[in-house]
């Protein structure tokens, strides 16, 4: 994981943290009873513009055009984790939509956002190492085609995270994480 600091705008992570709470009762169940998401391109929906917003400033400030999908709800989504919510380990890897050869020499550069920080848990974890919790309103980066979780979010704020991926070749992403590490 790689922390990116703060890339949107404080009005757009309000307005996404206020949409996720109020809506939160009616959203699907993710990994356990107590964490749920919204996938917009599983919707067809555009509910949200400010979700929008936020994946072109993720765009426009870490100069991912080239990689961003056309159809701006492909690989984005929104996940609210309550007492006790979890997401259990899995990847990105989906044998029937690439072939092995994709996934080995591609990355799902996940660049997710802290909407919320919860009162204590909510750890990432990718490959089986911990990270520390990055501030409410800091981005991060990992490769999603790695196993990751999301250890249980404990106390009574729950953890709202906002996600867009962008699927990129692995020497892209490797010199991607190495210009952000030279700011």
């Amino acid at each position: 994981m790689i922390l990116l600091s703060r890339v949107i705008p404080e009005d757009v992570r309000v307005v996404i943290r206020d949409w996720m709470v109020e809506r939160s009762e009616s959203l699907p169940e993710w990994s356990d009873t107590k964490t749920r998401w919204f996938r917009p391109w599983w919707e067809g929906a555009d509910p949200l513009p400010e979700f929008f917003e936020l994946k072109s400033c993720i765009i426009d400030a870490l100069g991912l055009a080239e990689w961003a999908n056309e159809d701006r709800r492909r690989y984005t989504q929104l996940s609210i984790a309550f007492d006790g919510g979890s997401i259990h380990e899995h990847d990105h890897i989906y044998p029937d939509q690439q072939d092995a050869e994709y996934y080995r020499t591609h990355v799902d550069a996940r660049i997710n956002t802290m909407i919320q920080a919860p009162t204590d848990g909510g750890y990432l974890r990718v490959n089986n190492i911990t990270f520390d919790p990055p501030e409410e309103g800091d981005s991060w980066t990992f490769n999603a085609f790695q196993k990751h979780s999301v250890t249980r979010v404990m106390g009574n704020v729950p953890r709202i995270v906002a996600s867009c991926g962008f699927h990129m070749p692995k020497e892209e992403y490797r010199s991607f994480c190495e210009g952000l590490s030279c700011r």
